[in-house]
């Protein structure tokens, strides 16, 4: 009779349950059943323990299963996206960031002891073993920038609408105002749920090089910051001074654990005094938040309702502008879900940004931005689709660029696409002066604002010249948001 056995030890002061526990002990042979495969959800220093250690040893001949951050490699499981983000380095390799494989220490495990990886499989009857037929290998990123690069029609737009350094010379020198430092990256450009090339809700603007703001963390928004910036992330976790969350929808808040858990082990990693991060939200999610450190784990922050920063003249300016170097920042209630809502900033530097959230054309947001240097706008139908936004409190694609229009913006960046439109979803010729379309591990400096229109239809001839997946065409892929 075959068995499989998971057990998680996070600490030692667990250790006495496992040696305590009689249900644990009948597997390891004691009345005849043995366990083929024991899997440990253990950190490194607990496994090789010498209390563990004896206690594992109880198993007899029992294969082991290991999963840390330790001996794990930081595998790319979203193959497809990084090998379009390789394609897309063949634009510009600083404006689109290829997934970064992070591998394992150089640890030593046990002969009967294996570290888990992705499709790794385990055969419980017939031959017992593992399988690793099916574990993904690395993206070979650079042949996949080379071959793009070498495609004539690609070649040639890239020389005809960059002409490399004097575009980035002459985007630098645009006037916007922005500090050296101040960049955009998408971790998540998606509605509602993941897909193959798209996570959901996240955006960093990183403001200096100690100073950001995430707005919105939709689960998953730590890895893709970890493929970003790899070993550098604990500098970009302890530079987070606000989270703003513009509403209660889950593919907008339910990363945001992890961020503040892993937030603090950062702090503690640096050796740097803890800072709370400022975590701006309705005050729904507010009550879950507080409820979630009350009876499941606790983590510090400081929590301020969005409603108590929807006008120009709130309480706490002074906060985020000590914090953020933000004169005004204001929360808009916008048109979608009750309390929901978009944000609006002015930098001490002059620049205006602002985020939609989700919503339907809303004026208000329209009256607070105008001006703005740069909108991030909600996308999510194209313009055949406009039952299913006004039905849904969404944007078309239209709507989106209108609202960016009428806030007479220098220019409109659009985010949050239904599953429809896997890759870039079309768009008029009459729009491209102004607009560009967000990718995820796309980092956007803002002072090369006039490079990031230019290179759209660039961007667009890559995307045609890659291979189809056949995902436009794919049922499953037809969501209906």
């Amino acid at each position: 009779m075959w068995s499989l056995l998971v057990v998680e030890c996070p600490t030692e002061e667990h250790f006495q349950e496992l040696l305590n526990s009689e249900q644990l002990r009948k597997y390891t042979g004691t009345d005849g059943t043995v366990a083929q495969l024991v899997v440990h959800l253990t950190p490194y220093d607990v496994f090789c323990s010498p209390l563990y250690q004896d206690w594992i040893a109880q198993f007899g001949h029992a294969q082991h299963l290991i999963f840390n951050s330790t001996v794990c490699p930081q595998h790319i499981c979203y193959q497809r996206q990084a090998q379009l983000l390789a394609r897309l380095q063949a634009v510009d390799s600083g404006m689109f960031v290829v997934p970064k494989h992070l591998p394992s220490q150089t640890v030593s495990l046990p002969p009967n002891c294996t570290a888990a990886e992705p499709l790794l499989k385990f055969s419980l009857r017939k031959k017992s073993g593992f399988d690793r037929s099916a574990v993904l290998s690395q993206v070979d990123y650079a042949d996949i920038t080379k071959t793009m690069k070498e495609n004539p029609s690609v070649k040639h737009m890239i020389h005809a609408t960059v002409a490399e350094d004097g575009l980035k010379s002459k985007c630098r020198d645009n006037g916007f105002g922005f500090g050296p430092d101040v960049e955009v990256l998408f971790t998540g450009t998606a509605s509602m749920m993941p897909s193959k090339y798209r996570n959901v809700s996240g955006i960093l603007l990183q403001i200096s090089t100690d100073t950001s703001l995430l707005m919105d963390c939709g689960e998953g928004t730590f890895g893709q910051l970890l493929r970003c910036y790899g070993v550098k992330l604990d500098d970009i976790l302890t530079s987070i001074k606000c989270i703003f969350l513009s509403h209660f929808h889950p593919d907008h808040h339910l990363g945001i654990i992890q961020i503040l858990l892993e937030r603090e082990k950062a702090f503690l990693r640096l050796r740097k005094t803890y800072q709370p991060v400022t975590v701006l939200c309705p005050c729904n999610i507010r009550q879950w938040l507080n409820d979630y450190a009350r009876y499941c784990q606790p983590f510090r922050y400081r929590l301020i309702g969005c409603e108590e920063t929807n006008r120009v003249d709130h309480e706490w300016t002074d906060v985020f502008e000590a914090s953020l170097g933000m004169n005004e920042l204001t929360c808009i209630p916008v048109i979608h879900c009750h309390r929901a809502y978009g944000i609006v900033m002015t930098h001490k530097d002059g620049w205006k940004l602002v985020y939609s959230g989700d919503t339907r054309p809303c004026p208000a947001l329209v009256k607070a931005g105008m001006n703005a240097t740069v909108v991030l706008h909600e996308a999510t139908f194209g313009d055949d689709l406009q039952e299913n936004a006004i039905s849904r409190n969404h944007c078309t694609m239209s709507e989106a660029i209108q609202c960016g229009m009428d806030m007479k913006a220098q220019l409109i960046i659009l985010t949050h696409f239904s599953a429809r439109y896997p890759k870039m979803p079309s768009l008029s010729d009459s729009f491209r002066s102004h607009t560009a379309f967000a990718f995820d591990l796309m980092r956007v400096s803002l002072n090369d604002l006039n490079r990031v229109v230019q290179l759209v239809p660039t961007v667009d001839l890559v995307l045609k010249e890659t291979d189809s997946d056949q995902e436009a065409s794919d049922p499953r892929c037809l969501v209906t948001l």
